[in-house]
């Protein structure tokens, strides 16, 4: 299925063209949220390398602390970059799922849709009458029994189905 018959079946504003405005924002906020949680990691890794810096910082620490946290450091680089890649394989495997789904599946069970609309209709009419009838006045006032409650739908569908 094309990217382009695929947008009548799910849009969303960031990828149309005319909102360029949305999509600068959006996507400057996701930089600015990456940045908030890489920046405390690079810190440290700058100032564990380069003593100097440290000093210009007013940062002290134990000599021994400096493989521990060396190691932490490597270890979250290496687990950041495979979540990272692992998301990013899961996002393609699911776009990609969810295109077969919508080309491929009816989504909707087609016979089931039809008895609820009857089940509905009959609901309707009950209450309110033939569809001509409604259809024809211009105003239709309705009792308080008449009144339909909130799970009216549902419960014709336990009933009935």
């Amino acid at each position: 299925m094309s990217l382009k018959h695929f947008s009548a079946l799910a849009d969303d504003d960031y990828f149309t063209s005319k909102n360029w405005h949305l999509k600068a924002r959006q996507t400057t906020i996701a930089i600015i949220g990456w940045i908030g949680v890489c920046l405390p990691f690079v810190c440290v890794y700058i100032t564990l390398k380069s003593p100097k810096i440290a000093k210009l910082a007013h940062i002290k620490y134990y000599s021994d602390i400096v493989t521990p946290i060396g190691f932490l450091i490597k270890f979250f680089a290496v687990i950041f970059i495979l979540i990272a890649i692992i998301y990013l394989f899961l996002t393609f495997r699911n776009n990609r799922h969810f295109i077969s789904v919508w080309t491929k599946k009816r989504v909707v069970n087609q016979e089931r849709r039809e008895q609820h609309e009857k089940l509905i209709e009959e609901g309707w009419r009950q209450k309110f009458g033939d569809l001509d009838k409604r259809q024809q006045q211009n105003f239709y006032s309705v009792k308080p029994e008449q009144n339909l409650e909130t799970d009216f739908a549902q419960r014709l569908f336990k009933k009935r189905g």
